[in-house]
This record gives structure tokens, sequence and C-alpha cells, in this order.
């Protein structure tokens, strides 16, 4: 009986690693996004960073990703910025102000160059796994089964080009649930720089499955460092 058991448990894993890292990344975005739509997404989520010993940060990330429109928020009792795209129109306001000097550009770190980056990293992040097939290219076919934040996974992963600094990234997707719990990315000094990051508290936003809570730890010793959350989207 024991023999028939491991004969099955066997059969049964052989046939999981037969799916292809494109076919696991199919069913992940079907799981997630299943009516498919992450690039009509419109919407402003009010988010938080949590960090020790630093002041936590609120804003509010808003997506009108028909129009190509991006724009990164930050409104307090003293301090009201807008920063963002309208397509490739760059757009900045500071306290009711839009024409502003360099001085406060450079102040605030409202340039273009810093407006872009926030958007790559937030449609992104946020938009996981859907905007992986934005990256098919750098799919590498290797799949491994591997434990994350205690859940049995496969392990695919995208190999972007050296002038990328992030060059590889790890995605943990469940093997049974094909949920994404979250990724991994390594820097150029693969033996120390980079994070991990758990993804939970999932829930349906604008019909997509999408994690509220993102948990941040360093490779290189495999402490927490940050959460972020998504408070409120509209």
């Amino acid at each position: 009986m024991k023999y028939l058991i491991l004969v099955f448990v066997s059969f049964q894993f052989q046939a999981q690693a037969q799916l292809s890292a494109v076919e696991i990344l199919e069913k992940s975005i079907k799981v997630h996004d299943p009516k498919n739509r992450w690039k009509r997404l419109e919407a402003a989520f009010e988010m938080s960073i949590v960090r020790e010993k630093v002041a936590d940060r609120f804003f509010t990330i808003h997506f009108d990703l028909p129009q190509k429109s991006f724009f990164y928020e930050v409104k307090n009792d003293s301090l009201h910025y807008r920063q963002g795209f309208r397509d490739t129109s760059h757009h900045v306001f500071l306290n009711g102000e839009t024409m502003l000097s360099e001085q406060l550009v450079s102040r605030y770190d409202l340039g273009k160059k810093r407006t872009q980056y926030l958007r790559e990293v937030y449609e992104y992040l946020l938009l996981l796994p859907m905007r992986l097939q934005n990256d098919m290219k750098f799919l590498s076919k290797d799949v491994s089964m591997e434990a994350f934040n205690q859940k049995s996974c496969y392990k695919i992963t995208f190999n972007y080009e050296p002038i990328n600094e992030n060059e590889t990234w790890h995605f943990f997707i469940d093997q049974q649930t094909f949920v994404l719990h979250g990724y991994q990315f390594y820097l150029k000094d693969k033996s120390t720089n980079g994070e991990y990051i758990y993804a939970t508290d999932y829930a349906l936003i604008k019909d997509i499955l999408m994690p509220k809570t993102k948990s941040w730890y360093w490779n290189k010793d495999n402490s927490f460092f940050r959460t972020d959350r998504i408070l409120k989207v509209r």
C-alpha cells in the first residue's frame, strides 16, 4: 500500500511538472484577472508604506490605462503635490501651482525621470501577474517547485536584460490555486543584493484579484524592512 501511495505521489508530481512556465503563468493570470480587466483599469489606490524608525508614507496612485494616464499624489495638511503622465506628456502640480521652479522640482523630486520611475514601478508591482504578458521574451523555460511563505509553489523566472538593474525576478505561484504568493528579485551582485516580497490579504479590486498587503525582506539576511498596504480603492 505504501508503495502505491509513493507511486501516486510521484505520478502527480510528474504531471504537475509537465506544465511549462508559459502555461503556469497563463493559469495564474486567469485566476487573477478572469474578466481580462487589467488593460482597462481606471482606479485610484490609496496606499501606505510603513518602515521601522521612518515616518509612515501615505500616497495615492491614479491609473487610467486606456488613456495611458498615471499620477502619483501626496496630500497632507501642509503639502499637496501630484506628478504623472498623460500618455508621454509629463505633468506636475504643487500646492495649486503648475509652473514650478527648478528648485521646487528638485526639492520635492518631481522631475520627469523620477516620475517615469514611479510609473514603471507601480504599473509593474500593482498589476502582477498580468503585467508579465508584456515581458514574455524574458521568461525562462525552467520551472521548479519550491516552498515560499510556507506554501508549495511553482517558481518561474524572468531574466531581464543586463541594462535592467533588477536582472532576475522569480515568481512563486501556488501549485493548486495558481495564486501568485510573491516574488523575489536579485540585483547585479546576486549573492547579496535584492529583496523578496510576500503578497497576502487578497481581495477582488475592480474584478481583479490583488494583494492588499505586501511584506518586504532583504535577500542578504532575510530581515524584514517594509510593509505596503492598499488602504482604499476608488
